[in-house]
């Protein structure tokens, strides 16, 4: 939606293709209830309910602190026999995942379960996930898909995921026109030897990869300064930028295909409402089906809210429905000590989320809802892809009332369990950074996780994992969280984030495995070919998410990393600009056109077509170089 005065608001919505009637029949989805009771002020800053003894680090005070609150009985540096028996399980576990056939999952029933059922009944259990990381994210992205298609592996995803940058790169494709030719919109991976410079300036009008080259970040500084909503405009910017050219309509409700959305309009015989009133995705038969995350941040009306009891939780949106996977009530509190509670849970059909349920049926497959109520109309592709890319709205929610209150991207909750409310809505990595968990909990069996950083990964000679707990400049803190292991604050900033977000709340995994996966990760690094690994990995429960223990699931982790195979294959004039003399991860070039490639930064920086190029096909090309390993990943 844009920014409008009130006037030509109003004027611009007699003109919608339906009635100035607000209230509609949603279809509804309920939850499974989660098993954690409300958090409270002493919840909130302790570690989670699951935890065992705490490990120690004898001769280091600030890491026993840290440790204390880590929930696997393990310690650093590991002793020689406990290293042993590590290796020994999982060497075991491995054995025993490769040998028999993934666990079956007694997972709960999700809404798009019976149109996958519909359009993709022949595609296997896999997922594919794109983390933030802004117009990198979203550049990078795009080479790992087309290399994908180049593969014929593409066509085999079951599912798909994007948080802000790649939510981006998911939400342009997926709802993109399809007139558009596929290969001319991703861009065609061209081996190193054919990036020239002159080449690398090439694009096809129509290229997505040409939309990195605008950045709209201080448009919200210049929107509040002129009295406009910023959300508004960030919503706008997003739009403009990444949607517009993709062929996506403006302010407009979105579902999967014709027959999704022909079943919200015989609910709503009397709204206007028709098929063609909606986005829908390109080619839902070949395409994964797409899945964004959004931070529910907490009511607005707390706002500023306590920096150290922070109760995230993570909101879906895709083209079928928008709502919380887990029905539970989560406890919020103000700076000034101010609570209130949230009974989140359940799902309404996209196009409605964010406007209030007045109303259930008897058996709780509808309810009636009032957009009238809504602070933003019906729900649409650009304002699902803005609030997954509202990166600063967690910052603005920790300050003062009167800048979350301007600043904020404000939406209305409700569920059938909870009076509407006011809320803010931020960007899906303040809960995780790329979209592992939505996957955990459907029972996917094999998950491919793309960590599209802005800081490349630390090698063997700076960081072992075995002996060290990990410091956020030398692995994305996502990453240990998902197995309960702290990572070691870097700034004051990071402190607070420390403890005001409860690491051990994303713990997924056995602990026991991180370092494995991570020394994996640094000795693909070193090949050249790329950060790829692929781990059998063992759950564990976790009631905040509603996770199941005890699955096997297959993990396919690709870390963006720089690659000196890569760069020696280059044409000499490219190559030169990103020569560094080692094979250093961390040692990236400091200048040029190219600098600091493949981890090109993006805060309010531009990423030209050169570089935007240079990227994809780098992405591309790492894809390829592990064929064999994706298309087991994926097969």
């Amino acid at each position: 939606m844009r920014s409008w005065s009130p006037l030509p608001r109003v004027l611009f919505l007699l003109l919608l293709p339906f009635s100035l009637s607000q209230t509609y029949t949603s279809r509804t989805w309920s939850s499974p209830t989660s098993s954690s009771s409300p958090l409270s002020e002493a919840d909130a800053s302790s570690p989670s309910s699951s935890s065992s003894s705490s490990p120690s680090a004898s001769g280091f005070p600030l890491l026993q602190k840290i440790l204390a609150a880590a929930s696997d009985p393990y310690s650093y540096p590991l002793d020689p026999s406990t290293l042993d028996a590590i290796l020994s399980y999982n060497d075991a576990l491995e054995t025993e995942a490769l040998s028999s056939p993934p666990s079956s999952s007694s997972a709960p029933s999700f809404p798009e379960d019976s149109a996958l059922l519909r359009l993709q009944s022949n595609k296997t259990s896999s997922a594919v996930a794109f983390s933030g990381g802004g117009s990198r994210s979203y550049v990078a992205s795009a080479g790992y898909v087309q290399a994908f298609r180049d593969l014929g592996l593409w066509s085999k995803v079951k599912y798909a995921a994007g948080i802000s940058g790649g939510n981006w790169f998911l939400n342009s494709y997926s709802y993109r026109s399809p007139v558009y030719d596929t290969t001319s919109y991703l861009g065609a991976i061209l081996p190193p030897e054919e990036n020239t410079m002159d080449q690398l300036k090439k694009m096809d009008t129509i290229c997505m990869r040409g939309n990195a080259g605008r950045h709209f970040t201080l448009d919200m500084v210049e929107a509040l300064l002129e009295g406009k909503d910023p959300a508004e405009d960030w919503i706008e910017g997003v739009y403009d930028t990444y949607l517009k050219p993709a062929g996506v309509g403006s302010n407009k409700p979105f579902a999967l295909d014709s027959v999704e959305a022909e079943a919200i309009v015989a609910n709503n015989p009397d709204s206007g409402l028709s098929a063609s009133s909606f986005n829908l995705v390109a080619d839902p038969v070949n395409d994964p089906f797409p899945i964004v995350g959004f931070t529910l941040i907490g009511p607005s009306t707390l706002a500023p809210l306590a920096a150290l009891q922070r109760t995230y939780t993570l909101i879906e949106s895709s083209p079928i429905a928008t709502g919380v996977s887990h029905a539970m009530p989560i406890n919020y509190q103000s700076r000034n000590g101010t609570k209130a509670t949230l009974n989140v849970g359940g799902y309404v059909d996209s196009a409605f989320f964010g406007s209030p349920v007045t109303s259930s049926s008897a058996d709780s497959s509808t309810a009636t809802v009032d957009a009238s109520l809504s602070e933003r109309g019906l729900w649409s592709v650009e304002q699902s892809a803005s609030a997954s890319s509202m990166a600063p709205e967690a910052f603005f929610s920790l300050t003062t009332h009167l800048l979350a209150d301007k600043l904020g991207f404000k939406a209305t909750y409700g569920s059938p369990d909870q009076e509407a409310a006011t809320v803010l809505l931020g960007d899906g990595g303040s809960v995780e950074n790329v979209s592992l968990i939505p996957f955990l909990k459907r029972g996917v069996e094999k998950i491919v996780l793309f960590l599209n950083f802005a800081d490349p990964l630390a090698g063997q000679d700076d960081y072992d994992p075995f002996t060290s707990l990990p410091r956020e400049t030398d692995i994305e803190m996502l990453v240990p969280d998902y197995f309960g292991i702290p990572s070691i604050p870097a700034s004051i900033e990071d402190w607070f984030d420390f403890f005001g977000e409860e690491f051990n709340r994303n713990k997924v995994f056995r602990s026991y495995h991180y370092p494995f996966l991570v020394r994996k990760l640094q000795e693909a690094q070193a090949t050249g070919n790329g950060a790829v690994v692929t781990m059998k990995l063992e759950t564990v429960d976790n009631d905040w998410w509603g996770v199941e223990g005890g699955k096997t699931v297959e993990v396919t982790w690709v870390y963006l990393a720089k690659s000196e195979m890569f760069v020696e294959q280059l044409p000499d004039d490219v190559k030169a600009t990103l020569e560094t003399g080692d094979n250093d991860p961390t040692n990236l070039p400091a200048d040029g056109p190219f600098a600091k490639f493949p981890h090109f930064g993006t805060a309010g920086a531009d990423i030209d077509k050169q570089q935007a190029n240079l990227l994809a096909n780098f992405c591309g090309w790492v894809i390829k170089q592990n064929q064999e390993l994706f298309e087991a990943a994926l097969g």
